[in-house]
């Protein structure tokens, strides 16, 4: 038997936790991630000698790329944080998250460029790769293209260093008309819908089978890691790197129905191949619920808040009822959250995600977490 080697006090109830979330068996429960400030013992020095750029946008070398040791550190630093940490959390990391944006024009040949801070950065498309339909090849990354290595390198370089700090997740999130917006421009892209439906969907197809070989080479690299520190655990069938990171970032602009018809197919169909994923849905992209909700095996819907739009928390049992029963994480504040709990007005079947002031304060928050039940959905 090969227990659970996650680097963490309470890794075991978590992971119990974790895995009754992730199988729809919380029902009238919540689940709590935590945030807060380190003690002064242990305050660490900062990780880079400050320079009076750090903060400004403007193009950069993503870690992942140039400094994954420094991007080790920086995981490291999280798992030490998290190790008295008393949530419901076990910490994983996608290292190639600096390469966001741009790399799938990279991999296949195209221009692209990273932009941002100096520990942050996302890549963007010098211009659109597909120009002329008639002019892609439609063939996967090639073996020697540099950005593939780079890529695949971030994940063998976490693996060899990591021990049992962290697990590795990787990312999917270019799935269906995101990487049409990508590879097209977001112009041509959207009017494909109306103008060339047989080639984006023929786009759209290709993001599957570049999706899947991407999934199936990190598999190789981080499949055996993760294999070894989830153990025989229950969760272990929910293990990170089985339910990739993914979007619907491109249909928050569509009318409802257009995932319908552009993307939905491919989406299902890459969810039945590997298992399971994870979704976020920015707050401008609530629209498309109805929609997501129709794709089988998701196994948690992460909500994000922005602008002006009426935040996540305060709609939270009407996002609980469109959600039906996929399990939902919100962002809110500490007292909103302890005032709800003690109003019994927390939906259940919920991970919320909230800044505590102090360890001993995470621990009396968790206390509280641990007793609550949700009342009967409203409505």
């Amino acid at each position: 038997m090969s227990k659970l080697a996650f680097r963490k006090r309470n890794a075991e109830q978590a992971a119990d936790r974790l895995y009754r979330f992730y199988s729809r068996q919380l029902g009238d429960e919540i689940l709590a991630t935590l945030n807060f400030p380190p003690s002064e013992s242990d305050q660490v020095s900062p990780l880079v000698e400050p320079q009076p750029d750090d903060d400004e946008v403007r193009e950069r070398d993503p870690l992942a790329w140039k400094e994954l040791p420094l991007l080790l550190e920086i995981y490291r630093r999280q798992a030490r944080a998290a190790f008295d940490n008393p949530d419901d959390s076990l910490l994983t990391v996608v290292p190639i998250v600096s390469f966001e944006g741009g790399i799938e024009t990279l991999m296949l040949g195209g221009e692209a460029r990273f932009v941002g801070t100096r520990l942050h950065t996302w890549g963007e498309p010098v211009k659109p790769l597909i120009e002329d339909y008639g002019d892609f090849d439609w063939q996967l990354p090639d073996e020697g293209n540099v950005w593939l290595e780079r890529y695949l390198e971030s994940y063998r370089f976490m693996v060899r260093q990591a021990g049992n700090d962290f697990a590795l997740n990787w990312s999917a999130e270019l799935l269906g008309m995101n990487l049409a917006v990508q590879l097209r421009g977001a112009e041509r892209a959207y009017l494909d819908t109306y103008d060339d439906a047989e080639n984006l969907r023929r786009l759209l197809d290709y993001s599957y089978d570049l999706h899947l070989y991407l999934y199936g080479r990190v598999q190789e690299i981080v499949g055996e890691y993760n294999r070894a520190l989830y153990g025989d655990h229950p969760l272990a069938q929910y293990r990170v790197d089985l339910q990739p990171n993914q979007s619907v970032d491109a249909y928050s602009v569509c009318r409802r129905g257009v995932m319908r018809q552009f993307g939905m197919a491919q989406i299902s169909r890459f969810m039945r191949t590997v298992g399971w994923g994870n979704l976020h849905i920015h707050q401008n992209g609530r629209h498309v619920i109805e929609e997501v909700v129709e794709i089988p095996g998701w196994r948690e819907a992460r909500f994000t808040d922005g602008g002006n739009w009426e935040r996540t928390f305060a709609l939270r049992w009407e996002i609980r009822r469109r959600m039906k029963d996929i399990p939902i994480v919100i962002r809110c504040e500490r007292e909103e959250f302890l005032d709800a709990m003690q109003e019994h007005d927390l939906p259940g079947s919920t991970r919320y995600v909230v800044n505590a002031n102090s360890l001993d304060d995470a621990k009396r928050v968790m206390d509280q977490v641990h007793a609550y039940r949700a009342p009967l959905p409203k409505g």
